[in-house]
Formats: structure tokens, C-alpha cells, sequence
């Protein structure tokens, strides 16, 4: 239809949805732990779960409850704080949390068949680490999958938990929690559980490589300088490139008993250099759970090392887990603190910085 003289025809526009931000408030909340491998949690059928019960159930009560409070966590709630009406009324737009670009590959790119790649893994293995290990540490009876085995095999056959730990490298699926001090959080849900994934990424130099990025982040006896909890770190056995398996210790707040984690940790090398760490839950009769102490079960996660530079002396350390902390400490109070496990990683980097100035 013809419009008057002088104005120009205007056709409606759809009225736009209402725009949400994601709120992020900081709270004080109790502090759970931070430990070896995981989060702190325990194991129901110890004696020290049945005192934890007790304890908790004299004091289940806010006023109780909020005497294990830290100022140093930081709560983050999901739902949105702020109301923002249709934009015909004009309300002010709020500004978005900016999110963190990390590139990361897709899970697709994890492990691929390493028959025709220019290396193979004990090619890469013995490129940064030296001669291959035959149980440098500790006397636990050997594996029997990895006696006699090849690497290549061995990695085959684990490659869905090297998958895994890239799935979780990968932007996809994570809500933007933090930084802090360069190491960017995340946490996301886990499928079939009841406990959140944690994420940590950030970049560090290695002066001198691959093999000091790695022993100096896995070796459980270090532990303790980057982790405040944790009070001891116990390498059981070291087999590399097939395994090696870790043990920690840590300190709970008040009313909860002190935990434990044991797990085992795999290797690969991925076509571009980097290496990919899976971590998982292990067992083993010769190793008891310690008197008083509750062990945690690691659900999944591990590290990523991703080269930035030819020189392989800068990269992007990825760390992320999800941890059961059984016992009596309660899902809720877990899954508040659990990003909180990604910070190990900026305690890790004043460590190191503190080592090269000879101040540690």
C-alpha cells in the first residue's frame, strides 16, 4: 500500500526475546578440598565414615554449618539474577560476562592411528623423556596387560579414556566460572552422576620442555608445594609409558575425617605434540586405605600438556576431573567447591616461579 507524502513505509519488526545473562555472585561457602588427583571424598565402608556421621548429624544445622565457612571460595549460581524485560521497553542491556577463547581440539581428534604418523609413541616417549622406564618406582606387581606389550597396542586399547580427558579440553559444553590469576575455570555436569566436572586451563613455560612440564606436574611428591590440603603424595609405582600410580593425603575442615585418593594415570601422544594424561580410580589390595582416613573415587578427567611453541617450552595445561567424595560430606557442598580444584593450577605457577628465584 502507497504511505503518505513524506514518510516512508516502516514494516513491523518481531518483537525480540528477552535477553539473560548468566549471574556469577561471589559468596562465602565451606572450602572442600583440593588434593592429588581430585577433590578430597570418601569411602562408605570405613569406620572413620561412621564417626563423619555422627559428627554431622549433632551439627546439621545452618548456624553449625556456617562456622566451616571460607572467605576464599567463590559460589557461582546458575540461575539469573536480573529480570531483563522485552526490549520494546527499553530496559539497559547487561553486559555479558566475557567467556575465555581457548582453542582446543575436537574429540574427533582423539587418539588416531599412529601406524603411518611420522612417530610413534615411544618414539615421542623417548624424545622427551629419555630411555623408556622398566618400574622406576615402587613394588607393586606389574600389570599384566602391559608385560611384553607394545606402546602402540597399549594405547589402542586405551584410547576411548584419552578421548575422553580431549572431550573435556574442548570449549563444548562448559559454563565459564572464573580467572584467576591466568587460570581460567569451568565446570560442567556429568552424565549419570551427581557430582560436576571441574576445568582449569591456563598457559606456563617449561624452560626446559616437555619433560620437565609433566614430571614436575605429576609427581605426586610435589604435590604438597602447589596444594594446600594436601599434606603427603605417594608415587607407588612409576612405569611409564604404560602407568603409574599415586596416592595422596589431605586435611578436611572441622567435623569431616581427613581423605585419600588412589589412582592410576595413562599416557599418549598426539599427532601434534601434545600429551594427553587420563586419570582414573584405581584399586589394590596392597594398598589399604590409611587408619582414619576416607578414600574419594576419581569418576574421570586428567591433563592435557599442549605444546605453543616449536621450542616445546611454552604451553596450555589442561586440568579437569570429576571426583564422588562419598562418605557424609553432602553432593551440594561438593559441587559448590569443585572449580575450586582447578586453582591448583595458579598455586602451581607461583611454585615455580618461587623455585626459579630460589625463594621456595
Amino acid at each position: 500500500s502507497s504511505s503518505a507524502p513524506g514518510f516512508r513505509a516502516i514494516r513491523a519488526l518481531p518483537a525480540r526475546a528477552p535477553e539473560t545473562q548468566q549471574h556469577c555472585p561471589s559468596a562465602e561457602r565451606p572450602a572442600l578440598v583440593t588434593m592429588g588427583n581430585g577433590l578430597c571424598s570418601p569411602v562408605t565402608n570405613s569406620s572413620s565414615v561412621e564417626d563423619e556421621h555422627s559428627a554431622i548429624a549433632q551439627v546439621d544445622s545452618p548456624t553449625m554449618l556456617a562456622e566451616t565457612k571460607t572467605q576464599d571460595t567463590t559460589i557461582i549460581d546458575d540461575k539469573p539474577s536480573i529480570d531483563l524485560k522485552p526490549l520494546e521497553e527499553k530496559k539497559p542491556e547487561v553486559p555479558k560476562a566475557e567467556v575465555p577463547k581457548v582453542e582446543a581440539p575436537k574429540p574427533a581428534d582423539a587418539p588416531k592411528d599412529t601406524s603411518n604418523s611420522k612417530k610413534t609413541q615411544m618414539e615421542m616417549f623417548t624424545h622427551h623423556f629419555g630411555a623408556k622406564a622398566e618400574d622406576d618406582v615402587g613394588k607393586l606387581v606389574r600389570r599384566p596387560s602391559t608385560v611384553g606389550a607394545d606402546l602402540e597396542q597399549y594405547v589402542e586399547k586405551h584410547k576411548q579414556k584419552f578421548a575422553d580427558v580431549l572431550a573435556l579440553e574442548s570449549e563444548a559444553g562448559w559454563t565459564y566460572v572464573k580467572t584467576v590469576d591466568g587460570v581460567n575455570v569451568y565446570k560442567k555436569a556429568v552424565e549419570n552422576s551427581d557430582f560436576i566436572c571441574f576445568k582449569g586451563q591456563t598457559e606456563m613455560e617449561f624452560p626446559k620442555g616437555m619433560n620437565d612440564a609433566v614430571r614436575t606436574v605429576l609427581q605426586a611428591e610435589n604435590r604438597p608445594q602447589f596444594d594446600d590440603m594436601c599434606t603427603e603424595g605417594v608415587t607407588h609405582q612409576n612405569l611409564m609409558p604404560w602407568y603409574r600410580v599415586t596416592q595422596y593425603f589431605v586435611n578436611m575442615p572441622a567435623l569431616f575425617n581427613p581423605r585419600e585418593t588412589l589412582t592410576t594415570g595413562r599416557a599418549c601422544f598426539m599427532d601434534d605434540g601434545a600429551m594427553v594424561v587420563s586419570v582414573e580410580n584405581f584399586v589394590d589390595p596392597q594398598i589399604p586405605i590409611r587408619a582414619g582416613y576416607v578414600r574419594v573415587k576419581f569418576i574421570a578427567g586428567g591433563y592435557v600438556f599442549r605444546p605453543l611453541n616449536e621450542a616445546c617450552t611454552k604451553f596450555r595445561v589442561t586440568w579437569t576431573g570429576s571426583i564422588d567424595p562419598q562418605g557424609w560430606i553432602p553432593t551440594w557442598l561438593a559441587n559448590l567447591v569443585a572449580p575450586k580444584q582447578a586453582l591448583t593450577l595458579a598455586k602451581l605457577r607461583v611454585w615455580l616461579e618461587s623455585k626459579e628465584k630460589g625463594t621456595a
